[in-house]
């Protein structure tokens, strides 16, 4: 279920929506995804999740979104958990301190209480949204006025 997480396609619906002659090409995205769960010694689940999202997620849609719109905006942007001892440390943790029930990032929450109020530990996530309101009623307002 994780690695299919990945396409919102099975297999034959992806053989279905490219040409035939690409149908190896399925096999080998398929196969790579199982390749990179099973490739390492983790008994963990999660870490193996982990771990999969990191060479798989993170370098193709995460980083590589954040890096191109940071440097449209001319904005620098750090990682902070992508620090190699910050890696090494989270793999150390037993994925069974990662998600507790239905709660991700446990262990982290768990850490961050000993410094932030618990309301900001355990509030909802946040969307990240551009100020859309704020623009087209200050910054844009004479745009708007005119287009609209």
């Amino acid at each position: 279920a994780f690695r299919r997480s990945y396409t919102m396609y099975d297999q034959d619906e992806l053989l279905a929506l490219i040409d035939p002659d690409l149908a190896g090409t399925v096999d080998d995205v398929l196969t790579e995804h199982a390749d990179v769960y099973e490739d390492n010694d983790l008994d963990d689940f999660v870490n193996r999740m982990c771990l999969g999202d990191a060479r798989m997620f993170l370098p193709g849609l995460n980083l590589a979104y954040t890096d191109r719109s940071s440097m449209a905006a001319s904005t620098e942007v750090r990682v902070p958990y992508v620090d190699v001892e910050v890696v090494k440390a989270a793999f150390a943790v037993p994925g069974d301190r990662k998600i507790v029930g239905r709660q991700g990032k446990a262990v982290l929450k768990e850490a961050a209480t000993s410094v932030l109020p618990r309301e900001i530990v355990y509030r909802p996530k946040g969307l990240f949204s551009a100020p859309l309101r704020a623009w087209m009623s200050r910054d844009l307002a004479p745009l708007v006025r005119e287009v609209v």
